[in-house]
């Protein structure tokens, strides 16, 4: 499996606080069955540069690497949609035209339509991060249908959403979307060897009772492997 979204790197925001976690943090993601993981650090402003990404991507891969653990990780980032539409194009994941976008927890923007439309219009690919986890879609899911459906836009949702894990509402919310074919890719947006751990499978089995097991699974596999190279979502 691969997964496209994480606070795997260490010390850079709230996600792991330390190598030590990190390094626990792949285990887990080895363990169920991952074997690419995208570090997605929040980025809402210049202070983490793509450049500080990768070399701390390269070090966690040397690490893995010298320890045995059979994960590769990729460069990526959580963007901030109030960021300059020049700032976010430098944040791809793993380079290859894929914005993971974040819209503020408390309400999806009347401009969050705009705001993709502009981002594509510079020749990226927009997914929307989390979208089940924001009260403005928990309260009417169209809002979102309505984007994807005039935008084009992939959508990420998280696994534990899918078990309940976050919750009735957000789990109820997830289940519609997937029910309405509004879901592109599954993700742990991992952020702890604990609660919030990268792990898929569970979210993987949950989905599969909604839409299916081949369509749960091309969440995890194929949609994933589509937005790492660069390629279209089916």
């Amino acid at each position: 499996m691969i997964d496209i979204h994480s606070h795997i790197i260490p010390g850079v925001d709230d996600g792991s606080p330390d190598m030590r976690t990190s390094m626990d943090m792949a285990v887990i993601a080895v363990g169920d069955g991952i074997k690419t993981i995208v570090a997605t650090p929040h980025i809402q402003s210049e202070i983490l540069s793509p450049d500080m990404i990768r070399e701390k991507v390269e070090a966690l891969n040397e690490r893995f690497s010298e320890t045995g653990i059979p994960l590769s990780v990729v460069v990526g980032g959580e963007v901030a949609s109030f960021l300059p539409i020049s700032l976010m194009k430098n944040f791809s994941i793993n380079n290859n035209g894929y914005i993971l976008l974040e819209f503020p927890h408390t309400h999806l923007p009347f401009s969050a339509k705009e705001t993709i439309l502009n981002l594509m219009s510079e020749g990226m690919k927009v997914i929307i991060a989390h979208p089940e986890r924001n009260p403005t879609v928990i309260k009417n899911p169209d809002t979102l249908i309505d984007i994807v459906e005039a935008t084009g836009a992939a959508t990420q949702i998280t696994a534990n959403s899918i078990t309940g894990a976050f919750g009735p509402s957000i789990k109820s919310c997830a289940k519609h979307l997937l029910k309405k074919k509004m879901v592109s890719v599954i993700a742990s947006d991992a952020h702890s060897a604990g609660f919030r751990k990268p792990s898929l499978t569970e979210g993987m089995n949950a989905a599969a009772k909604i839409v299916g097991q081949e369509q749960a699974e091309k969440m995890v596999y194929k949609n994933p492997l589509a937005v790492i190279l660069g390629l279209p979502i089916v």
